[in-house]
C-alpha cells in the first residue's frame, strides 16, 4: 500500500508500526492540532447528525420499512423465550434503532470528515462517480427491486473514491465492530 509523504510527525507517529508514546511528546503534538480545523470538524458533524438522524427515523412508519432476516428473527424469538408479541417488539425496535444508530454514526463520519482528505491532495475521497451512476438508476424502484439489481454490483461496498497522483484509491469505511461486510467475504 502506497503512503503518503508528509513531514507531519504526529502523522509519522500514527502511522508507524510500532507506537511508543512519550507524554511530553504526546503534548508536544496536540499543541500542533489546529483548533480551527477541529472546531470546522464538530460543526460538519453536528450538521449532519442534526439533519439526516431525525430523516431516518422518520422514513420508517412500520416493520416492513425496517430490513430483517426472518431466519435470525425465529432462531432469535426461539433462543431468548421471546414468545409474547410485546417483547418480540421491543427486542426488535432496540436492535434496529442500535443498528441504525451504528450506520448513522459512521455516515455522519464520512460525510463530515473524508472530504478534506488526504492533507497532501487537492483531490478529496467522493463517492464514486460509477457508484452514484448506478444508484441514479434505481431510483423509483421498489426496495426489493433495488435489491435484486444492486446483488451484483461491483460499487456496493466501496464507501469513498480518491485519485491521487496516477494512482485512485477504493475504500470501504467501518465503524462498527465487524470489519468486514458478508458481501465483501
Amino acid at each position: 500500500m502506497a503512503r503518503f509523504s508528509t513531514s507531519n510527525p504526529f502523522f509519522s507517529t500514527l502511522t508507524s508500526p510500532r507506537h511508543l508514546f512519550n507524554p511530553r511528546e504526546i503534548v508536544k503534538l496536540f499543541r500542533r492540532v489546529n483548533e480551527k480545523r477541529v472546531e470546522d470538524l464538530a460543526t460538519r458533524l453536528a450538521h449532519y447528525i442534526s439533519s439526516n438522524l431525525p430523516a431516518a427515523f422518520e422514513k420508517r412508519g412500520e416493520l416492513g420499512d425496517y430490513r430483517t432476516n426472518p431466519y435470525v428473527l425465529m432462531t432469535s424469538a426461539s433462543v431468548m423465550n421471546l414468545d409474547e408479541p410485546i417483547a418480540f417488539g421491543k427486542f426488535l425496535f432496540n436492535t434496529k434503532l442500535y443498528m441504525g444508530l451504528e450506520t448513522s454514526f459512521g455516515k455522519s463520519i464520512e460525510a463530515a470528515f473524508l472530504e478534506q482528505y488526504p492533507l497532501v491532495s487537492p483531490d478529496k475521497w467522493i463517492e464514486a462517480p460509477e457508484k452514484l451512476a448506478e444508484f441514479a438508476l434505481l431510483k423509483g424502484l421498489s426496495r426489493e427491486e433495488k435489491a435484486k439489481r444492486r446483488i451484483d454490483s461491483v460499487w456496493r461496498e466501496v464507501d469513498r473514491s480518491c485519485v491521487v497522483g496516477t494512482r485512485r484509491y477504493l475504500t470501504s469505511i467501518k465503524s462498527g465492530p465487524n470489519t468486514i461486510n458478508d458481501t465483501q467475504v
